[in-house]
């Protein structure tokens, strides 16, 4: 069957429960870093997570622009370690893919960078699962912006009204609201 519509999903906290992963391995790069994290677990998951690392490094942190990228880097060199310990992956939504896939285009939109997301999709074998994937590497503009799912959907030549979104966060939802296309809230936790 011909497809001509799309289903774009987000990855950390909607396809896999990352939290845990990211302060671990981003906890650790500040302490390399800075000598001293000073946020917990909780914090971390309501302050930083689904947030790009340039602005929680910032606000949350306290870290000095001069030092994120280097931080960034010591994250994504440890990332694999914590993934295969405590990254969880949501198999109903895999399952609900599995479903669309013979009549919808699969994307997968993040914020994460493009060697932590084929990290993640690799240990678990997923990468294949989809048709398209965009990284922060990919667009100029992060999510929340709808810079990502207006090329998604040019990529496949799909229109709003035949696409969907899953995410985890009320501003990406928002901005798929304000770009007409249907969307569902994924909530990780169970």
């Amino acid at each position: 069957m011909k497809k001509n519509r799309l289903a774009i999903f987000d990855m950390d906290g909607t396809l896999f429960d990352t939290v845990r992963a990211n302060y671990e391995s981003y906890k650790d790069a500040v302490i390399k870093t800075v000598g001293d994290c000073g946020i917990l677990l909780d914090d971390f998951k309501d302050k930083c997570f689904g947030k790009n690392y340039k602005v929680f490094l910032r606000d949350i942190f306290k870290v000095d622009d001069s030092l994120f990228e280097t931080i960034h880097d010591a994250k994504c060199a440890s990332y694999m370690d914590y993934i295969k310990e405590y990254v969880v992956e949501n198999t109903f939504l895999f399952d609900v893919i599995c479903g669309l896939k013979d009549t919808y285009y699969i994307a997968l939109l993040t914020t994460a960078s493009k060697k932590n997301t084929y990290e993640l999709l690799d240990v678990f074998n997923k990468r294949d699962v989809f048709d398209l994937i965009l990284t922060s590497e990919d667009v100029h503009k992060l999510k929340p912006d709808g810079e990502g799912f207006i090329k998604s959907m040019q990529y496949f030549g799909v229109d709003p009204c035949d696409t969907v979104i899953f995410d985890d966060s009320d501003d990406c939802l928002n901005t798929a609201r304000e770009l007409n296309i249907d969307c569902y809230k994924v909530i990780g936790e169970k």
